[in-house]
């Protein structure tokens, strides 16, 4: 009978020695590197470069005043509320549609059902699609069709659409894998 440090002497001994790079791998790899290292410091000399020359031009009034001569002078006070009240419109409505439709599908359906599967298929498809197509169909639909004009409200639920597939995959992701809510009930 074998002692336990000698099985494992045994087994230390057994286990392949891993390989050492070749060349070839260092000589691939290190121009990579170089690439990311050169597009790092560019990024980095940029964001300087926009602290420097920007940090002067920011100020309290530049945030709480309104544009003034088009845009040319004054703050951005109003264009922050407004990003402000489209976020709020877009999670008012794509929070609910999007963990609702996840729960459905984490708890509700079977993963291998025809809806499940119509229903991620068509989830793959929505977070394919270009943020300009968005656009022009919350143009189209919203602002057109629907006579909403340009407004937040239109903006805000363009831009539900454009996040719903997220959310959704977020939600189910973050929903328990489990057989449902039968099983637990049934137990």
């Amino acid at each position: 009978m074998r002692s336990r440090s000698s099985t494992l002497r045994l087994e230390l001994s057994a286990a392949p020695a891993r390989p050492r790079p070749r060349w070839a791998d260092v000589a691939a790899a290190a121009p990579v590197w170089l690439a990311a290292a050169l597009v790092a410091a560019a990024f980095a000399w940029i964001v300087v470069d926009l602290a420097l020359g920007g940090l002067s031009a920011l100020s309290w009034s530049f945030l709480v005043e309104a544009p003034e001569r088009a845009g040319r002078a004054g703050g951005i006070a109003p264009i922050l509320v407004s990003t402000l009240l489209i976020l709020g419109t877009c999670i008012a409505v794509a929070m609910p549609l999007g963990l609702g439709t996840a729960v459905l599908l984490a708890e509700f359906t079977r993963s291998d059902g025809a809806f499940a599967r119509a229903v991620s298929f068509s989830l793959d498809v929505l977070a394919g699609v270009p943020s300009i197509v968005f656009g022009l169909f919350g143009h189209a639909f919203f602002c057109q069709a629907l006579g909403l004009g340009y407004s937040i409200l239109a903006g805000g639920l363009t831009l539900a659409c454009m996040t719903l597939p997220i959310l959704v995959r977020s939600g189910c992701a973050a929903c328990p894998t489990t057989t449902g809510w039968r099983a637990r009930r049934s137990a």
